[in-house]
């Protein structure tokens, strides 16, 4: 048996252990004092994720890194996978097993913004604190408008994919198929609005979610982003290692440094990731509405202007655009892309006002852009930010027919960063 599958198997019987004990009489509903730090890690994982059992082996890595939570924070992991109700966990440093604090009674749809709204205000009744984490776990297409928010058919990127009862994760036994329910990046947005948070930081621990377009919808819920730009391995984070340093850390970029270094340094974890590389980034979003007052006056002298559709074919890009991939768009670097675009003055303008939005980022060598196993980008230069930005072309206008998203250029005009960032006046 190979040593990655027999670790896996092992993660889950230690996992299943730890929780056959938990009883109602265990539950800790709410804190009676006001804590420092609350951290929500909302699983949402009734897909393939959760049919190859990646949340119940982060669930065990929360278990060994426990001992890092303080008695002034407070650790929530919301997990909906299919198997039984939905639940709601609080991990404590003192004991061996999470604590149930609620369980639902019906089948739930995680990908549904009123659902997240829920489990967000639920959570800020009962774990009030002084500031908070969210970390969102589950498949993702970054600023992708959804192409499936039947919520309430529970079939159900975006974020999140919730396939529900009688879902077709199971048809493939192999890969798993997630065919459901995705949620668009605004409603996501709006849920954490009107659950009465504002985070601290979100953490996406998904694909594709460090983009500008994401960005920009969220600047009003969160002051800080962390996130990746391309396709991250589906091992994920390594949340032992994130309990120690970056979660609950005075710095938000410890959570970016440490994935980082997880991935690309760590004798001991790195081999988990299959030689993915790694990209990820940390975006303050207290600047990101100059960033589009620049952006608005620079596109004005681009080589967008005309509709024209420059070759982007040698710039840095995190996502292949490949029926593989069903046609998704190339991700290219923001600072690459618009260094390609702009003229050198323009750019220093632009990249000024970027560095003010831009607080730390990592890049290793080569990464993996798909759809072949050798498919990797190799970085030579300095040239990138490790976010990601839409640049409209004609090729997804062609291709329209044949993507489930339809023409690219199109949805990208419904974003909030195109209108504020001024893409109209370049005929796109």
């Amino acid at each position: 048996m190979p040593m990655k599958t027999f670790l896996r198997l092992l993660y889950i019987i230690i996992f299943s252990l730890a929780f056959v004990a938990c009883k109602d009489d265990e539950k800790a509903t709410s804190t009676d004092k006001e804590l420092r730090r609350t951290v929500l890690v909302y699983q949402c994982a009734q897909n393939s994720l959760g049919y190859h059992n990646y949340h119940r082996m982060d669930s065990l890595e929360i278990v060994n890194g426990r001992k890092y939570i303080n008695d002034n924070d407070c650790l929530l992991v919301f997990i909906d996978d299919g198997r039984g109700c939905a639940r709601l966990y609080r991990y404590i440093s003192g004991n061996a097993r999470p604590l149930l604090v609620r369980l639902w009674d019906h089948a739930v749809n995680a990908s549904d913004p009123s659902m997240l709204q829920e489990v967000l205000t639920w959570t800020r009744e009962h774990f009030t604190a002084r500031e908070y984490g969210l970390v969102f776990w589950s498949h993702a297409d970054g600023w992708l408008p959804s192409t499936n928010t039947d919520y309430a058919a529970t079939r159900v990127q975006s974020f999140g994919i919730d396939v529900g009862t009688g879902g077709d994760m199971h048809k493939d036994k192999s890969v798993g198929g997630d065919i459901g329910a995705q949620m668009n990046i605004p409603d996501l947005a709006s849920a954490v609005a009107n659950s009465g948070i504002h985070a601290r930081y979100i953490f996406f621990d998904a694909c594709l979610m460090q983009t500008l377009e994401v960005a920009y919808d969220l600047r009003n819920v969160t002051d800080y982003i962390v996130a990746s730009p391309f396709s991250t391995p589906g091992y994920g984070a390594y949340y032992t290692h994130l309990l120690r340093k970056g979660l609950f850390s005075n710095d938000p970029t410890d959570i970016a440094r440490t994935f980082y270094a997880d991935v690309v340094e760590d004798a001991e974890i790195s081999p988990q990731y299959d030689d993915f590389g790694m990209v990820i980034s940390c975006l303050k979003t207290e600047g990101l509405e100059l960033l589009a007052d620049v952006t608005r006056e620079v596109l004005g002298r681009s080589s967008l202007m005309l509709h024209a559709s420059p070759d982007m074919g040698d710039v840095l890009h995190y996502q292949s655009y490949e029926a593989d991939f069903f046609y998704r768009p190339h991700a290219f670097d923001a600072l690459a892309a618009m260094s390609h675009l702009l003229s050198a003055e323009d750019y220093a303008l632009w990249s000024n006002a970027f560095s003010q939005v831009l607080v730390w980022h990592g890049i290793s060598s080569r990464f993996w852009v798909g759809p072949s196993l050798n498919s990797y980008f190799f970085v030579n230069s300095d040239l990138h930010s490790g976010v990601s930005m839409f640049v409209p072309q004609a090729v997804y206008g062609t291709n329209a027919p044949v993507c489930p998203h339809g023409d690219h250029n199109k949805n990208f005009r419904q974003t909030a960063w195109y209108a504020a960032a001024g893409f109209a006046q370049t005929g796109w």
